[in-house]
């Protein structure tokens, strides 16, 4: 932990001055924490996720916190093994999103967002589990039996 190269973190290790705010909504100093947990954006995406993946509302403060919902998600093995994957997939596509509107200026929607999670997880999901027979609409509608 406290590894990623957010702006905050950057700062702190005397690699950057000048702004730390951030960039995906423009309301706090990005953080790892703020920025895959905290931020409006994340937010909203987290939100989408828990709907599709029928979880209760994910509110979570940390990285680790993120990282270990999966446990407490009251789903069964196979689905409990792709929320997971879902959780890392959503944080790398919130990752990429910020760099995308910080180096190419580009924002994403965290609608845009969801269905990159979704898709690129189908796409992890049918490739590393056990379950290879999942159709794109089974995994849509979150039904991986």
């Amino acid at each position: 932990m406290g590894r990623i190269a957010t702006v905050d973190a950057l700062s702190r290790r005397n690699c950057l001055s000048g702004d730390i705010t951030c960039v995906l909504f423009e309301d706090s100093d990005e953080s790892a924490d703020h920025l895959l947990c905290g931020c409006s954006v994340a937010n909203h995406v987290w939100c989408m996720v828990s709907r599709w993946c029928r979880v209760s509302p994910i509110f979570v403060f940390s990285v680790r916190d993120l990282l270990g919902l999966s446990d407490f998600s009251g789903l069964g093995v196979l689905a409990k093994e792709a929320f997971h994957g879902i959780l890392i997939v959503g944080a790398w596509c919130i990752w990429k999103a910020r760099n995308n509107k910080r180096f190419n200026n580009t924002l994403k929607t965290a609608h845009d967002i969801f269905l990159d999670i979704r898709s690129l997880g189908f796409l992890w999901y049918r490739n590393r589990s056990m379950n290879k027979a999942i159709s794109w609409a089974n995994w849509c509608s979150f039904d991986l039996m």
